[in-house]
């Protein structure tokens, strides 16, 4: 999933990305219970959340979340 996430960070580039590596940083992945995980902030509170390896239903979030302008 990462090169497909890759690619869209490109598409998107108004959104700022944070890859977790879940299997390294245990205390801050502790809410994770599914990867991959995608979660979205607007204005540091969480917005949107979703799982799995669904390049179209990522896709879908990023342009739901984009800015208009």
């Amino acid at each position: 999933m990462f090169p497909h996430f890759w690619r869209l960070s490109k598409q998107f580039p108004r959104f700022r990305y944070i890859v977790a590596q879940v299997d390294y940083m245990q205390e801050e992945a502790k809410g994770i219970r599914y990867t991959p995980t995608y979660t979205f902030f607007s204005k540091g509170k969480k917005v949107d959340e979703f799982y799995g390896s669904d390049e179209r239903r990522l896709r879908d979030h990023l342009w739901l979340h984009s800015p208009l302008y």
